[in-house]
């Protein structure tokens, strides 16, 4: 795994312990996890579907989310206080999301380690990292620390077509297990949208293919509010407020798993 240095405020075990976790806990059950078939009904999760919050004792703040579609870990560092060398004073903290595709993350696509050293693959990561920050930020109160730099970093272990939304929900289940007040917990689904107009939920393997499109909603249930909301392939009007719906309903059931976590 590549992790930015961790702060000396954290122990360097860090990092190796997230390969621990990752190896012994999820390792040996990934036949398992990619072969479970996603519920269809809005309200319920695929038993596939794992959070874990604190799996890094170390850390500030740290998470895990496994479902049919990715596999997500989370480390949050700070808030810590600005450098010297950062004299610009806001009003409110500077807050950045990083995040790292695993090598062997898309293990189904060709010459995906190839890829994974050259500039484009850099550029995916930048655009998912802002992706994620613009659904995070409405739930975060900056305004409460000021002169501060709070940092998450994010790495996909495996991604079939849903690690967004997993981003969403593993940093957002991190940054409260650090201890951070916040305007409520940002959970996320994805589903997929048939011919039929059949729904899928957390769906793993590529969107947009075959007539089907996919819907991604981001929400903080407790307030009703939507911070994402991503569409990628054709579909109606119709099929779009029913897929929307289903997705909503989806986030609340999340959600209360990410508060039992």
């Amino acid at each position: 795994f590549f992790f930015p240095p961790i702060p000396s405020s954290q122990p360097s075990a860090t990092r190796f312990r997230l390969i621990q976790i990752y190896t012994h806990s999820i390792t040996p059950s990934m036949e398992g996890v990619i072969s479970t078939t996603s519920k269809t009904s809005a309200d319920s999760l695929s038993t596939a579907t794992k959070l874990v919050a604190s799996p890094l004792p170390q850390a500030i703040g740290s998470a895990s989310f496994t479902a049919p579609g990715a596999s997500v870990y989370c480390v949050v560092h700070g808030p810590q206080s600005a450098g010297s060398d950062d004299r610009e004073f806001t009003d409110q903290g500077k807050f950045s999301v990083a995040v790292y595709l695993a090598p062997f993350a898309r293990q189904g696509e060709a010459e995906a380690a190839t890829r994974r050293q050259g500039d484009d693959s850099r550029e995916e990561e930048e655009e998912l990292a802002a992706r994620v920050k613009e659904a995070l930020l409405p739930s975060l109160r900056l305004e409460c620390l000021k002169k501060s730099v709070l940092a998450v970093h994010l790495e996909i272990v495996r991604d079939s077509g849903t690690a967004f939304s997993a981003c969403v929900t593993c940093a957002s289940l991190a940054l409260a297990d650090s201890g951070l007040e916040l305007n409520d917990l940002v959970a996320s689904r994805t589903v997929e949208v048939g011919p039929s107009g059949d729904l899928v939920a957390d769906p793993g393997g590529g969107g947009g293919e075959g007539g089907r499109a996919r819907v991604t909603v981001c929400l903080m249930p407790n307030v009703e509010e939507v911070t994402a909301f991503e569409q990628t392939g054709e579909v109606t009007m119709e099929g779009l407020k029913e897929a929307s719906a289903f997705c909503k309903e989806g986030c609340k059931a999340l959600h209360g798993r990410m508060r039992e976590a």
